[in-house]
């Protein structure tokens, strides 16, 4: 799922995704929804699935979320 616009969602409708792929903005905003850093490895942890968290020009973060 591409988060752009960023749009507020649930983790619980983020989570049975595969991959949720943000920019640096939609990442902040997508961290304000749960409370928790903009990192890829916290966004993918909070929602339970995989984040790929593009940089422009310093390339993409990606991490997957534990599932439970």
């Amino acid at each position: 799922m591409n988060l752009a616009p960023a749009y507020r969602l649930e983790a619980k409708v983020l989570s049975p995704g595969d991959l949720i792929v943000v920019n640096e903005d939609e990442a902040e905003a997508m961290a304000g929804w749960p409370s928790c850093d903009a990192t890829a490895v916290a966004l993918a942890n909070r929602v339970n699935t995989g984040v790929l968290r593009t940089l422009g020009g310093r390339g993409p973060r990606a991490a997957g979320g534990v599932r439970r």
